[in-house]
């Protein structure tokens, strides 16, 4: 218990809130962990975040969701990875019965380095330029 107070405690230059600010106006709608929020505010092309989160096997992967009103981003951090943080861009986003539904995912077999020591994994990641 210590040892997660510790680790949760320490601030990184690598923080997922604070990459997923960065990309978004200082008025975008913050739906927190509302998908139906973040839906209605892609619909309407208005810039919003929400976060989401799901425990694996061995770690929690923690997402990011922003939408700037013309791109809408996935930003992943794995607790089990290191502080690293990387990135996959919805193209073409739609909102479908309540839920986003991309024209497709890029960049296709790869990943975005946003942040961190991205050094792991094949193929390497592409630099993250939105």
């Amino acid at each position: 218990m210590l040892l997660a107070l510790l680790f949760f405690g320490c601030s990184t230059p690598c923080n997922l809130e604070d990459q997923a600010m960065a990309l978004l106006p200082s008025d975008a709608i913050d739906c927190v962990d509302d998908m139906a929020c973040f839906a209605t505010a892609v619909s309407e092309g208005e810039p919003a975040r929400a976060t989401s989160a799901s425990q694996g096997i061995d770690s929690v992967v923690s997402t990011a969701h922003v939408y700037t009103g013309d791109r809408l981003w996935w930003l992943s951090h794995d607790s089990f990875g290191g502080g690293e943080i990387d990135a996959r861009e919805c193209v073409n986003p739609e909102v479908v019965d309540g839920e986003i539904v991309c024209g497709r995912v890029a960049p296709l077999g790869n990943h975005f380095a946003v942040c961190g020591n991205q050094g792991r994994g094949s193929p390497e990641p592409l630099p993250f330029e939105p």
